[in-house]
């Protein structure tokens, strides 16, 4: 009876590594749609010389230079994907691998 359990509760881990997976992928291509096109700055703050301000003793103020434009959407979904993609190694492959470090309490794809 401890057998049928056990089996039930690795189908039922088996049916959430897919479920995850499919909601990863699914939330990648919603990202990557909404968020199509659109960059985000990347900038660097730093202090600089105010000349105007610095005609009878030296005066520092912020400064703020534009390094990069970064497409963050499209970088989410790849961090989606791969998530996603972990589950679904999980769901096919890995299971096995996944049932030994369940037993051994220590889960090496997750960290």
């Amino acid at each position: 009876m401890a057998v049928s359990k056990k089996s039930d509760l690795y189908r039922d881990i088996r049916i959430l590594h897919l479920i995850r997976a499919v909601a990863f992928i699914a939330g990648a291509v919603a990202l990557a749609v909404m968020l199509r096109g659109k960059t985000f700055p990347v900038n660097a703050l730093y202090m600089t010389k105010d000349a105007l301000a610095s005609q009878s003793q030296t005066i520092f103020v912020p400064a703020i230079k534009n390094l990069f434009d970064a497409p963050l959407g499209y970088m989410a979904a790849v961090a989606l994907l791969v998530s996603g993609g972990v589950a679904l190694y999980r769901y096919t492959k890995g299971e096995n691998e996944y049932k030994k470090n369940v037993k051994k309490s220590s889960d090496m794809l997750k960290w």
